[in-house]
């Protein structure tokens, strides 16, 4: 995955993680951006059961959130399996990038590729 250079948004979103893993977020997560369309960044959270959702939720209490109530289906591919699996889809799929200036990975998920999750924006 290429990154490209920082503009304006994505140096907001890199400050805004940098903010929330300093005030001690609860949970891993990870920060993902559409390759096309509108410019805007999503957050995924995974729970292993309700009760880690309802205590995650807690403490998220003190951070700015909003449900819609929206549920996705999350599949992981590289860029042309993803394009073929976007056709198959519909017209309302899109296909995100994970963006490690922008996440929070679980330990395991970190050390699992950490040259992609080392990245230049979590040092600053």
């Amino acid at each position: 995955m290429e990154t490209g250079s920082c503009g304006s948004a994505e140096r907001h979103e890199a400050e805004a993680a940098r903010v929330y893993i300093g005030l001690g977020v609860p949970h891993p997560y990870l920060g993902i951006e559409p390759l096309t369309g509108s410019e805007e960044v999503w957050y995924i959270n995974g729970f292993a059961s309700t009760e880690e959702l309802a205590q995650v939720t807690g403490a998220y209490s003190n951070f700015r959130s909003s449900q819609d109530g929206m549920r996705c289906v999350v599949t992981g591919a590289k860029t042309p399996e993803a394009d073929a699996k976007l056709s198959a889809v519909g017209p309302d799929a899109k296909i995100f990038a994970v963006r490690a200036e922008f996440s929070l990975p679980a330990a395991e998920m970190g050390s699992s590729d950490p040259s992609f999750w080392d990245s230049k924006a979590r040092k600053k």
